[in-house]
């Protein structure tokens, strides 16, 4: 078996990634969903999370500030979600879905569903419990 330099990791993660945006936005383009896989992926978040925030987004995200403005704008202008005054905080904005949002964002999850079926598609219930806490263990030595 040959030896893997730590670095090789980076660039394996690096290809997954680039390999699951890649296919999550040929299905959406498919199905006329006319989403990007961060819009995708704010759609998710707000519906998950309501009554989120976009700083709670960009926390989240670990976008820039900037980046999220500007997709909770499109999603805004296309009609998929809707911000609006805290009571408490007139200052801080609540996020929710549109009725069209909710059904774009159902859509979405449906591919999401497929895509991580096939994913770990030959794996078995301890191999995929085993690659997620992996991940997750990945994803706490970066600090995220």
């Amino acid at each position: 078996m040959p030896s893997h330099q730590d670095e090789d990791v980076l660039d394996l993660l690096n290809a997954l990634i680039f390999a699951l945006k890649a296919n999550l936005q040929s299905s959406l383009r498919d199905d006329g969903a006319e989403l990007t896989a961060m819009e995708a992926r704010a759609l998710n978040f707000v519906a998950r999370n309501p009554d989120s925030s976009q700083a709670d987004l960009v926390q989240h995200s670990g976008r820039d500030k900037a980046q999220i403005t500007r997709v909770i704008k499109q999603l805004e202008e296309r009609g998929l979600l809707r911000r609006t005054a805290r009571p408490d905080d007139r200052r801080s904005l609540r996020l929710s879905l549109t009725d069209e949002g909710r059904t774009a964002q159902k859509r979405v999850q449906q591919h999401r569903k497929r895509l991580a079926k096939s994913l770990m598609a030959g794996f078995d219930a301890g191999e995929r419990e085993q690659a997620i806490r992996l991940l997750e263990r990945l994803r706490s030595n970066v600090g995220a």
